[in-house]
């Protein structure tokens, strides 16, 4: 009745003991689950621990006239979303509502992560398949990055890898510095879609080898100069 009255339209199951409550929770998909502190044959911390194992993404609240600070702190370190005293019912809708929208932020994230999983993972096997490295530049601090299938093109082991980084500047032939210039610059200035260029890096054998770097701006600055840069090889 008190979440009627707040505006709820509420679709209700009773559970009665651990055998209903665990058919239910089979059967069932809920917005919320609110549970009596003492329940006949078993309590809402059983009654937490298997909604959890059942449905670990749906709101558990319990709702009891006899819980006391130290059980409703155990709850919550159990996983329940909050503990509403019968004699402070008027909580019961903020409290339920508040836990519905958790939930959907929760469920939003996770999506927006597996998205951006099976993005990055789309990502790794087209390099697989095009054979390519990859390179990560940090214009603002000089940071850079080289996959290991990069520093593979360049004969460099794994363990090479920070020192290849740290040395960065001095893989480019200098008879190919100014090539390389020239195509940074007509990116940056918007003449052309893309960073594209074909130098000479040094490799680990110290023979020069070339490549072709191709690669775009990932992140700017208040200004629209380019703080970050990702390519490939």
């Amino acid at each position: 009745e008190t979440l009627r009255r707040a505006g709820f339209q509420l679709q209700m199951d009773l559970a009665v003991d651990r055998p209903s409550f665990e058919e239910l929770l089979v059967g069932g998909r809920y917005d919320v689950i609110l549970a009596d502190y003492a329940l006949p044959s078993f309590d809402a911390h059983v009654a937490l621990e298997l909604a959890k194992a059942a449905c670990p993404s749906t709101p558990f609240i319990c709702v009891s006239g006899t819980i006391g600070e130290e059980a409703t702190v155990e709850l919550l370190k159990q996983g329940a979303d909050d503990c509403v005293l019968k004699d402070r019912m008027a909580r019961l809708p903020f409290a339920v509502q508040r836990a519905i929208d958790e939930a959907a932020r929760r469920r939003e994230l996770s999506e927006a992560e597996a998205a951006l999983r099976e993005s990055q993972e789309r990502e790794r096997f087209a390099l697989r398949g095009t054979n390519d490295g990859l390179w990560d530049v940090r214009m603002d601090t000089g940071a850079v990055y080289l996959s290991p299938r990069g520093c593979e093109i360049l004969g460099y082991g794994p363990e090479e890898m920070a020192t290849v980084a740290e040395t960065w500047d001095e893989l480019v032939c200098p008879d190919d510095r100014p090539a390389t210039d020239a195509a940074l610059g007509a990116y940056l200035e918007g003449r052309v879609p893309i960073f594209d260029v074909e130098q000479r890096l040094r490799t680990a054998s110290g023979e020069w080898k070339w490549i072709r770097a191709r690669g775009t701006a990932v992140a700017r600055d208040a200004s629209g100069a380019p703080m970050r840069m990702v390519g490939t090889h």
